[in-house]
């Protein structure tokens, strides 16, 4: 054992000296920049290839080989790629995530069959039956051939005493069967093994051709195989997962459309890639496992392909715009965690992407929402999420755009002015389901506003902010964003509910609030008191001024000396101020104003919102009759 183990030791440092040495072919090493490495399950980027000539340099490096690399994740990194005054490369946005290695720290990766055998094989299978399956397949030679192979071998195991002979690679490794199998290794060292050989490796390689579906993430993956490899192995695939490997060029995934022609659903995220070479008037495909061409274009290569998941990329509009016609019948893409800013740089030609149902741009350094409008036209299109951007507004942009989207997501940006909401109606005049949540403006107006305005100004929603609107839900939000939208005309203008302009309160409505017009027809006006005119001695024509609208409010009681007792039931004004509530909470319940936490839901089935305005007043809130609030303190919060 000591021995072996000496020997695996002397072989690993051959290797690393022979990995180390400097090429001499220059072009060599400027193969290796682009591709992908790991080091220590850290992911980087090959910047330079080459000997280290800074001053200070380790010693005795000047015939090996090193790399330059620009990290995944910048912390890891040293520098920009210039160490003493010489540049060796450049890291992205003159970050400091460049470092130095040695080619012998870095692993470059294995190809797509030796994943499959480390992700759905036995870790212990020897690396001399994985080469004879690799040379099998390459060698085109089907199943039948290795069935008669393996028959004739077992007839003549009988003949050798129950040995049997398998040539790899030139070398004979014995094997023995038995309970517990052993191979001599050709340094003459036996070591146990359970069985698992040729023949039935082989049998479940060739069992994988009726799979429609694989996932092999986070194996390293490096090379896609010689032309047909996949295509032997895989044939029927449809769904492929290549998540976090090491895929570092594009003339890889066009190679896999090539072998895969039956492929529906692909995810190669979080693979970094090298440059994209335009698509247009090219007529093959680069193999990069052995450097030949294959004779097909880029463009339509995805003739199947419905999926594509690009999360994590670094990819922006400039490459993906690029790629559109490779995929020409895609209907859902992903484009998560990319710098996609450059909306000036996006190009949707007439061709593209006209099957597209499904877009998603979450996480993705969006600035403004005028640069999608080329989108606007896909006539698929039903589905667009926006979450986790710097978007403010929804901009109208062109007319008849966007008019098939039924799905809008705009959670946690930068959303301050409700007026958004009204955008996002006139720009999506079909969309049933919105997602505002998490944006200032629910911070700033209250999360129960955002939601009725939301549902009033939109016709179609029936799924809002993550929840089903109740079917009397609608009813009472367009009749709370109308009676808003008055109070907010009244505190403009400085007038009161019985002493306004009606006209003009209408013409100002129909440049903030469109839709006020129509509810104002379904429902009328919200007050019971219909505008007065002023007589020119100042008197109100017809009844004297009406008082404030009373509204009964249950009181659940959930802190105090009174917790426990049944709810109160109250009437209050409308514009009963929170201050107002507090003050006579704490006569009444005995829990000082300061102390209290207040909760509200305007219906029953509501989930629970704070009120914590203590100058708004009920109405704000939305608080009608049949509504519940619900008095906590500070004290039981904490318990």
């Amino acid at each position: 054992m000591e021995e072996e183990q000496q020997n695996n030791q002397q072989t690993q440092q051959q290797n690393n000296k022979n990995i180390n040495d400097l090429p001499e072919n220059k072009e060599e090493l400027q193969n290796y920049v682009g591709k992908r490495v790991e080091v220590q399950e850290h992911f980087a980027t090959v910047k330079y290839a080459g000997p280290l000539t800074h001053e200070g340099k380790p010693e005795n490096t000047e015939n090996e080989l090193w790399f330059g690399v620009e990290w995944d994740d910048p912390t890891r990194g040293k520098h920009n790629g210039t160490v003493k005054n010489v540049q060796y490369f450049k890291t992205s946005f003159e970050s400091t995530g460049g470092s130095l290695i040695k080619r012998s720290k870095a692993n470059m990766g294995i190809d797509i069959l030796e994943g499959i055998f480390q992700k759905y094989f036995r870790d212990d299978i020897d690396q001399n039956i994985k080469s004879q399956i690799k040379d099998r397949i390459l060698a085109h030679q089907d199943y039948e051939f290795a069935k008669n192979q393996s028959k004739h071998s077992q007839e003549h195991q009988q003949e050798q005493e129950e040995k049997h002979i398998i040539n790899a690679n030139n070398k004979d490794i014995l094997v023995e069967f038995d309970e517990n199998a052993y191979f001599e290794t050709s340094k003459k060292h036996k070591k146990m093994v359970e069985f698992y050989g040729f023949d039935k490796i082989w049998e479940k390689i060739n069992n994988m051709k009726v799979l429609e579906g694989i996932s092999i993430p986070q194996v390293n993956i490096s090379d896609i195989g010689q032309k047909d490899y996949l295509n032997k192995i895989l044939p029927n695939l449809k769904i492929l997962t290549l998540e976090k490997n090491l895929i570092f060029d594009w003339d890889q995934v066009f190679q896999i459309g090539y072998e895969l022609p039956h492929l529906e659903e692909l995810q190669i995220a979080r693979n970094r890639m090298r440059n994209l070479n335009p698509l247009e008037n090219r007529e093959y495909i680069r193999c990069l496992s052995d450097g030949s061409l294959i004779n097909a274009s880029p463009v339509g290569i995805f003739k199947n392909l419905k999926y594509l998941n690009f999360i994590d990329m670094g990819l922006n509009w400039k490459i993906v715009s690029q790629l559109f016609p490779a995929f020409p019948v895609l209907e859902e893409l992903i484009l998560c965690l990319n710098d996609m800013s450059d909306t000036e740089n996006l190009v949707v030609k007439d061709q593209d992407l006209q099957n597209l149902v499904f877009l998603n741009l979450e996480n993705a350094n969006l600035q403004k929402f005028e640069g999608l409008h080329k989108f606007g036209q896909l006539p698929k299109l039903q589905k667009l999420i926006l979450n986790k951007n710097k978007l403010k507004e929804i901009s109208p942009i062109q007319q008849n755009c966007f008019q098939n989207i039924t799905l809008f997501s705009l959670e946690k940006n930068s959303v301050e002015d409700p007026k958004c909401i009204t955008q996002i109606s006139q720009q999506f005049p079909a969309i049933q389901i919105l997602n505002l949540k998490h944006n200032p403006m629910s911070d700033k107006y209250g999360k129960s506003y955002v939601r009725q305005r939301g549902v009033a100004e939109n016709p179609n929603v029936i799924f809002i902010n993550g929840s089903d609107l109740k079917k009397y839900e609608r009813k009472d939000c367009e009749i709370f964003y109308l009676r808003k939208t008055f109070d907010d005309y009244f505190k403009m203008k400085e007038k009161v509910y019985y002493d306004y302009d009606f006209e003009d309160f209408c013409n100002w409505a129909k440049n903030e609030h469109p839709k006020i017009d129509h509810l104002l027809k379904v429902y009328g006006n919200p007050y019971e008191c219909q505008p007065k005119v002023i007589q020119m001695n100042g008197n109100l024509e017809g009844e004297s001024q009406p008082k404030n609208i009373m509204m009964k409010i249950q009181i659940v009681i959930a802190a105090g000396p009174l917790l426990g007792k049944k709810p109160l039931n109250k009437k209050f004004p409308e514009n009963t101020t929170v201050q107002n509530l507090r003050n006579l909470f704490a006569k009444l319940l005995q829990i000082p104003a300061e102390e209290q936490i207040i909760y509200y839901k305007v219906n029953q089935n509501d989930p629970m919102e704070i009120l914590d305005e203590d100058h708004k007043t009920l109405s704000h809130y939305g608080i009608k009759d049949g509504s519940e609030i619900t008095v906590s303190s500070t004290e039981m919060e904490t318990q």
